[in-house]
């Protein structure tokens, strides 16, 4: 109970305190009043009963456990909480919300990994499988009660051994499931519509159950209990249901603007017209072609021509050899336009012959593009490469052939056919060299 002052009862001192209140914050508290809240049975927490970790016997995480050295309490401390929370109790605030629960539980289904484990097939004394700190479970009468009805056991020399029987198990097991069933219809604890489904029932009952049991018994115990999972059907009216979610709120949404396509120039509609018309020639009108020219050739020299056939001359290569011939009206397609004739020059004058996409050499280059560099990345600067217009000329030359590749392949067939050395320029720039110098003295 709080009670109010009237400001004439209250000294200049006091008041004083009450204006230089709010900047020194809230008051200290006063450790005497601390509490927590504790749920439990009655009879249960006793001061001689301390708390220990043991492994949890389904996720095996480390859990407290009160009462392990006694001898008939069990129970795991269970910690309740929802962020930030405090309670009043009486005149004071309980600053800490969160809930301690001490939840009883069968001894029994802490120690059943460890039987499992060590008592399979065997007769094992107790004090073996609860070893370190399992220990304090010897002195537990419950679970020396329970050990029984899940074990074979026989008296050896005073001493009790126990070997894991899996049939017990399941049969002990079966009456927990049937315990928690009765519990939950008698109390009520779900709705009326999963009480009236057997399978629902059995599933929620199971869950109970689930929460103490290692994976491979509870997968067995399914299978045993007859427990169904759940089907999930998929809904086939997804997809409508989105077109009609997306309808009802397509009044809301604006459509983005439609980009306008860039205007074209005259020379851009001339140069992209061109293109088509070389690149839709048909095949067999490119085929007959290059056979006329070949006869020609024939005719005149000793060129002889067996056979033009689809393995020898593909779709493909026919258009990587008209990528180098600019189509006009009038001229073969055999006849290299102005632009191809100079382009064939400075072939010849780096790699020595015409590269093409059908011989041999091209074939080389290809193999080359798919390896990786032996450069380093510092190797690879501008000022590497002396000859820079005939760099960039070549570059040209094999884009417009069809040889689509990166970079590094250009400058590794530099390096193996001009054998450039390392800030040496091997040879001269066009027009800069022996030949031209003699123009020049005349």
């Amino acid at each position: 109970m709080v009670q109010l002052r009237s400001q004439k009862s209250e000294s200049p001192s006091e008041a004083e305190d009450i204006a230089a209140s709010p900047k020194n914050g809230p008051p200290k508290s006063d450790s005497s009043f601390d509490r927590k809240l504790l749920i439990a049975k009655e009879g249960t927490i006793n001061r001689a009963l301390k708390a220990k970790l043991l492994p949890h016997p389904r996720s095996k995480a480390s859990v407290l456990y009160y009462g392990v050295g006694s001898g008939d309490t069990l129970c795991e401390i269970v910690k309740i909480g929802e962020g930030k929370r405090s309670f009043f109790y009486g005149d004071t605030v309980v600053a800490d919300g969160d809930v301690v629960a001490f939840v009883p539980i069968n001894p029994l289904f802490v120690v059943l990994p460890h039987l499992i484990e060590h008592a399979t097939g065997k007769y094992v004394p107790l004090d073996q499988m609860l070893a370190d700190e399992m220990h304090g479970l010897l002195l537990n009468t419950v679970l020396l009660k329970a050990l029984k009805k899940v074990t074979d056991w026989r008296d050896v020399c005073d001493t009790t051994v126990y070997r894991y029987n899996e049939d017990k198990m399941f049969v002990w097991l079966e009456k927990k499931f049937k315990t928690i069933q009765e519990h939950i219809k008698t109390n009520k604890l779900v709705s009326q519509l999963v009480l009236d489904d057997d399978d629902a029932f059995k599933r929620v009952s199971f869950q109970l159950l689930q929460e103490y049991l290692a994976d491979s018994i509870s997968e067995q115990a399914k299978k045993r209990f007859q427990i169904k999972e759940l089907e999930v059907a998929p809904n086939p009216n997804k997809r409508s249901a989105e077109v009609n979610d997306m309808q009802e709120f397509a009044t809301t949404i604006k459509e983005p603007p439609k980009k306008q396509p860039a205007k074209i120039s005259a020379a851009q509609k001339q140069l992209k017209q061109a293109s088509k018309v070389v690149f839709q020639f048909p095949r067999a009108y490119v085929v007959n072609k290059l056979a006329v020219s070949y006869q020609k050739q024939n005719q005149q020299g000793d060129i002889r021509l067996s056979i033009v056939s689809d393995r020898t001359f593909t779709p493909a290569m026919a258009g990587r050899l008209m990528a180098s011939r600019i189509a006009h009206v009038g001229r073969g397609i055999s006849e290299a336009s102005a632009y191809g004739k100079r382009m064939d020059r400075l072939s010849n004058r780096i790699f020595g012959e015409v590269v093409r996409p059908t011989d041999i050499k091209s074939q080389k280059v290809i193999r080359v593009m798919s390896a990786e560099p032996l450069e380093q990345r510092e190797d690879k600067s501008v000022g590497y490469f002396p000859n820079q217009p005939m760099f960039h000329y070549l570059t040209k030359m094999l884009r417009l052939h069809g040889l689509f590749f990166d970079d590094h392949v250009v400058f590794r067939q530099l390096q193996d056919e001009l054998k450039i050395l390392r800030g040496k320029v091997v040879r001269p720039a066009i027009g800069q060299g022996k030949r031209a110098q003699l123009r020049g003295k005349k």
